[in-house]
């Protein structure tokens, strides 16, 4: 097992490394926890780990350190819009204060 200042001069070395790597585990969790079989196309896939996605939206990005990661965010059908989930939350006394 690589120490982490090893991995990091070989991902400064080799970033596509890096890439591959990240790209890889997005489309295994996409794939097989979310079973999502087409990003393009939301309509026709089946029913994942939470539940169906309606859409998504994620962004890469490098840290301080070098490293790659993402930030995704899901939508799902059967779940609450943000606006009544807000609503929810402030009629069961979860929020303290009123966020606008």
């Amino acid at each position: 097992m690589w120490t982490k200042n090893e991995r990091c001069k070989y991902a400064a070395i080799n970033p596509k490394v890096q890439v591959i790597f990240v790209h890889t585990i997005v489309n295994a969790i996409f794939k097989y926890m979310l079973q999502v079989k087409n990003t393009k196309d939301l309509s026709n896939n089946t029913f994942g780990v939470f539940s169906h996605i309606k859409a998504h939206y994620g962004c890469s990005k490098i840290a301080k350190n070098g490293s790659l990661h993402i930030h995704t965010l899901l939508w799902f059908n059967d779940y609450l819009d943000p606006n009544t989930l807000v609503k929810t939350l402030l009629d069961d006394g979860i929020f303290l204060t009123k966020y606008d």
